[in-house]
């Protein structure tokens, strides 16, 4: 199958700040995408990354296989000395289904509103 993501880079952008790897992931996290997000960020995690910041804002939602991919990445990096912050949209999919499951107790969310819509300035 192929994955779906309208994103130019993919199910997942990173960028390195310092020792920190930030990634933002877009679209749906499944079957279909965590090998791909996983393979980059295991890329960004050999080029000496000792953190990993990953956004899961953009995602449209989390399945089965992406909680379990996510708790698995955490626990063999957690080993490693690796830390692991997860940021999740208040009220999202993503953050129902984590909060449903209780991914919190073992991996810390941190999460961020909505952002509000920006009227449009009236003409006059």
């Amino acid at each position: 199958m192929a994955i779906s993501s309208s994103h130019p880079h993919g199910p997942v952008a990173v960028i390195r700040v310092g020792q920190t790897c930030q990634a933002r992931v877009y679209g749906p996290v499944n079957r279909e995408a965590v090998p791909v997000i996983g393979q980059r960020l295991e890329e960004s995690l050999a080029s000496g990354c000792t953190a990993v910041a990953l956004d899961l804002g953009a995602a449209e939602f989390i399945d089965s296989d992406g909680v379990r991919w996510l708790q698995q990445f955490h626990e063999q990096h957690a080993s490693r000395g690796v830390q692991l912050s997860v940021a999740v949209r208040a009220g999202s999919r993503v953050e129902r289904t984590l909060d449903i499951l209780k991914v919190d107790r073992e991996i810390p969310l941190n999460r961020y509103p909505h952002e509000k819509a920006v009227a449009a300035p009236s003409r006059r």
